[in-house]
């Protein structure tokens, strides 16, 4: 009886997967780096309605955050994802805003898939690459905070679909000295 060596299979089994694994880390991350298309002014300083139009697609706001929190500083945050770009060019490294969430104002979950209230809250203020998620104004309100302030933090889960594809954020809408 003739053996036939399974290794060459398995060897190519295996660069098979790691391949479609490898592609599949790398279609992610390009979606969730993908460059968003900005949001209007207007929706920035008010709460828009459950699903808002904005000029190519539009957003369905998930729940919605209005919070006391007390600022805990800001860290640093190095990407270990197994990407080309990881962990310098990627957007995911950088310095991340931390909030201890003491209670909640209001609440409001829209349907199955938003977040559920929480005790903490890390938002990217700066990423590596330059870019933040949320507006100028915002940064230089938490740059002038010191940890242990006492802050009214709101934000939201939205799902946003335009041009560039379909993928959650959270966007900060207020931060403010209480």
């Amino acid at each position: 009886m003739k053996h036939i060596s399974l290794t060459p299979i398995l060897g190519i089994f295996a660069a098979t997967l790691l391949a479609v694994a490898c592609t599949s880390v790398a279609i992610e991350k390009s979606e969730r780096t993908a460059p968003s298309k900005t949001v209007p002014a207007t929706l920035e300083k008010t709460v828009p309605a459950t699903e808002t139009q904005i000029s190519s697609g539009k957003i369905d706001v998930l729940s919605h955050h209005d919070t006391n929190a007390v600022f805990e500083g800001t860290r640093k945050h190095l990407c270990m994802g197994r990407t080309m770009l990881c962990p310098d060019r990627c957007g995911n490294s950088g310095t991340l805003a931390v909030f201890k969430i003491e209670g909640y104002n209001r609440y409001e979950k829209n349907g199955k898939y938003g977040d559920p209230q929480t005790d903490e809250f890390i938002f990217m203020l700066k990423s590596s690459t330059g870019k933040s998620d949320v507006s100028p104004e915002i940064i230089e309100k938490i740059e002038s905070l010191k940890p242990g302030d006492k802050v009214r933090l709101v934000w939201e889960h939205v799902y946003v679909s335009d041009e560039n594809g379909s993928r959650p954020e959270r966007p900060v809408r207020l931060v403010e000295s209480r």
